[in-house]
This record gives structure tokens, sequence and C-alpha cells, in this order.
């Protein structure tokens, strides 16, 4: 027997977090006043579960002793954590604080609420290995839930410091621990940073098929962050979904936003880890916003490889089903644009009257030199990838000049002295091939989308030959990009992370 008089609700709560409140509900059935904590905690654990459950008065229970008060504001805090309310959760980790002394347990979890709120803010190598050493402690006292979620925040907190190869070594280990403790809130949280990790570190498509596998079993708190990171990683349609499920907050109005309905892009209520991409997602959609430096170069045009945060929007097509990145170009200057962030009249290239992918580079290339323009070799060498010789080039320099003044009719000039440059007289969008997504990525995000679909599906929704399609799925099975499996006389085909697993629907 047992001196503690809190173990039996402990053990009820163990029993909880993975989805089993048979033992809470007995308890609960026959609790005293004195226990209107842990009753408090397990109708908080219940509505988080996407359960039937009472209403908890937090501030009612000020005045209430016992640790069930702190495990009741842990669950209030991993309610905020789930929404991504950044005030909610420092002023939550700050109460939780005050609970610390009352147990080894709730002294991590006050750790793990207020790293979570400064991983919001501040993200740095240092916090990283504060949260390393707190996951440690939980192990050393048995707490297998702060395990998880500990190392799922460091694991976040590296992904924003920017150390990706040890982010990705954490967020795998916080995945499958996920899995084998069977306590779906932290499996849900781990798998989240994982997809986060996969989409910032080049594979929207992987992002995209562990977000659509949570969105199916996910409570609704959990749902605006899902579709946050849907949208991000190029699934609109799936964002759209999970928005539909989702609780308010203050991620739905960023997606709202991205999905075309009234909604804003400001960044004002988000911490700064979110407020980072908000801002670089604008940037390249509006060519009136200034560019973060995490995406200037890129924008400008000076570098072509999409940068990690527009990596699954570049795959997102515009109103005519054509993903291609556009150069915008104004009288005032040049930036280049998402294709779906071009969405003038102006900017909406009609595939079938585009310019050939050559005129359409030195048009991107004059563009964006700016009134001073480029002199011919250096142009020449932009557009071709080498050297030029007048001998052997010049006729086809020539021509393609000719082309571009063509194709620009009377919307802009091709000057050429003293240098290259174009002078605009009505805007303009330049489909740009310099950065276009590869087919693979655009077949390999289809596949994460539909999670499993045919080759003659796939490349009639691409737009691309059977031909081409049925080779380049053969090369990604071989690489292990896919998997393909027979479905009676069909072969489909879908994409599978190495580390996730589809969570158990408890």
């Amino acid at each position: 027997m047992t001196s503690d008089p809190d173990e039996i609700w402990r053990r009820a709560r163990s029993a909880a977090l993975q989805g089993d409140f048979r033992e809470a509900d007995a308890l609960t059935a026959r609790a005293t006043e004195g226990s209107a904590a842990w009753r408090a905690c397990f109708e908080l654990m219940r509505a988080g579960a996407g359960m039937m459950a009472r209403g908890v008065d937090m501030e009612g229970l000020a005045d209430v002793t016992g640790t069930g008060v702190g495990y009741a504001q842990v669950e209030h805090l991993r309610d905020a954590i789930a929404r991504v309310e950044p005030a909610d959760i420092t002023e939550r980790a700050a109460r939780l604080s005050e609970y610390a002394p009352r147990s080894p347990e709730l002294d991590v979890a006050a750790r793990w609420g207020r790293l979570w709120s400064e991983a919001l803010r501040s993200p740095t190598a240092a916090l990283a290995t504060e949260a390393g050493e707190a996951a440690r402690e939980a192990t050393r006292i048995g707490s297998a839930e702060f395990v998880v979620e500990l190392t799922a925040v460091q694991a976040f907190i590296l992904l924003a410091s920017g150390d990706h190869a040890e982010a990705t070594r954490v967020a795998r280990r916080a995945s499958r621990m996920g899995r084998t403790e069977a306590m779906p809130q932290q499996e849900y949280l781990a798998n989240l940073v994982l997809a986060r990790l996969r989409r910032a570190t080049g594979r929207p498509h992987l992002a995209t098929q562990i977000l659509s596998s949570l969105m199916q079993v996910a409570p609704a708190r959990w749902q605006a962050w899902i579709a946050w990171e849907l949208a991000l990683a190029g699934s609109l349609q799936g964002a759209a979904l999970a928005r539909s499920n989702a609780h308010e907050g203050s991620l739905m109005v960023p997606v709202d936003a991205l999905l075309g309905r009234r909604g804003s892009l400001r960044p004002d209520a988000l911490g700064a880890t979110f407020r980072d991409e908000l801002e670089a997602i604008r940037a390249a959609l509006d060519v009136d916003v200034p560019p973060p430096q995490t995406v200037a170069d890129w924008l400008r045009g000076t570098v072509n490889e999409i940068p990690p945060a527009l990596q699954g929007l570049a795959l997102v097509a515009d109103a005519n089903g054509d993903p291609r990145p556009r150069v915008v170009a104004t009288r005032a200057g040049a930036r280049r644009l998402i294709a779906v962030g071009a969405t003038a009249p102006e900017a909406l290239v009609d595939p079938k009257v585009a310019p050939h992918p050559r005129t359409e580079t030195l048009l991107c290339v004059v563009a964006q030199a700016g009134p001073d323009g480029l002199e011919r070799d250096a142009l020449f060498h932009s557009v071709y990838g080498f050297a030029f010789e007048a001998a052997v080039h010049q006729g086809s320099f020539d021509v393609l000049v000719h082309r571009a003044r063509a194709w620009l009719g009377d919307r802009a000039e091709l000057v050429r002295e003293p240098r290259f440059a174009l002078r605009v007289s009505q805007t303009l969008a330049i489909p740009d091939p310099r950065c276009e997504r590869p087919i693979d990525d655009r077949l390999l995000q289809l596949l994460a989308e539909r999670g499993g679909i045919p080759a003659k599906e796939a490349a009639a929704e691409l737009n691309v030959p059977l031909r081409t399609v049925q080779t380049l799925l053969k090369q990604l099975v071989e690489d292990g990009a896919c998997d393909s499996e027979r479905r009676g006389r069909q072969i489909v085909y879908r994409v599978e992370d190495t580390t996730f697993r589809e969570p158990t629907v408890y």
C-alpha cells in the first residue's frame, strides 16, 4: 500500500494519457470535493482528446491544494502548445512553474513549459542543450510523456536555430518514442515536429504524407497547426480540410489568407519561429513586402535554389495550373514570386502562349538586373551557362533577343545600349525556368496528397506523358523514394517516410 493519496489518481492519469479513461471515470464518479483538481485535470484531458467534456474554471482552482492542481495546469498548457498560442503558452507556463516544487515530475513539466515559451520567441543552440538535459531528467524519473515532449521541443529548437542534422536525429527519436509509448497527444506533437523538419530539409512530400495521416486522427486543437504545415508543404486542399476541423487560433488567420479566404498574413500574434516563416511567405507573395534575409537572394534572383520556407508553396500552381515561379516586373523594379502569389491578371501566363524557356530566362535575368542592365557577355553567360564567343554565338543570341522583344510587345522594351536592360511600361510576369521544380518533385507531392495513385492517373493530373511518369516512378521506387503495390489489376504508388508510422486509432 502506498502512503501517497494521489498515487491512485496518477495511475488513472497514466492510463488516460494512452486514451483509456475508464479508471478516471470510476474515480471521478465517487470523488470527494477535495478531488476537484484531479477532476479538472481529467476534463481537460478529455477535451484535448476530442471527447465530450465539461468546462473547467482554472481560476477557480487557485485556492485548491494538492498535486492535482499542478497536473491540471499541465493539461491547460498542453492545450496552448497544441494550438500554438504564444501568449497563452507564456502565461500558462508561468502558472505551472508555481507547482514545480510539489513533485519531480511537475518540476520537469515546468521546465518543459518554459522551454516551449522560449522556443517560439528565441530558439538558440543553448536552449536546445537545455531541452536535452531536461529530457534526460525526465528519463531519470521515469516520466515517459515528458521524455517524448522534451525531445520534440529540442528537435523544434534545433530546427529553428539551423542545426538540421542534429534536428533530424532528435526528431526521428521523438517520433519513434511517441509511437512506442502509445500516448496519442505526445505522438501527434512529435510527428508534427518531424513534418516541419521534412519540409525544411527539402522534402515537402514527406511532410504532406505525415500531416495527411495526422489530420485523420488528431483532435481539433491540433488541426490549425496541421493546416499551417500542410499549406507550407504545398497541399492547399489538405490545409483547407484541416482548417475546417480546427479550433480558432492565431495560425488560422494566415492559413485563411494562404487559402484565398478572408484573412491577413500579418504576423503580429505569432512567436518569432512562426513569424519568420510568415514574413518569408509574405515577401514571396507580394512585391511590396520588404524581403527578410532568409529569402532575399532568391527573390532578387541572385540564387535559384528555392529556400526552405518556400519549398512546398513553390509546388502550388496558379489559376491556369502553372506552378512555375514568376519574375514580376514593374516600373519600380522586379521580384521573383511563387506562382500562387502571382494572382494579378497580367501575372497569369497561359502556358500555351508562354515564351520558350531560354527566352524566359533572358527576360528574367534582364528584369532582375535593374535599370543598370547587363553587358552582353554577362547576360549570355547567365542565360546559357558558358562564355560568349562572337563568331560562334552571335547569330543565335540575336535570334533570342528578337524572340524576347516579340513576346514583350508593347508591355516593355528590351534595349541593348549601353547595356541590355528592360524598360517596363505595363506590369508583366515572366515564367522563370531557373528554379522550376522538377517533375519528380511534383510527382512525389501528388503521391503524398493522394495516398496512393496509379501511373496513368498521375500522368493525367500532371499533364505529363504516361511513359515519362512510368519511367520516373520506376526510378523513384528503385531509389526508395516511393513504394509500389498491386491493387487488383492496377499498380499504385505511394510515398513512405523512413521514420513515421501512421498513428494507431486510440
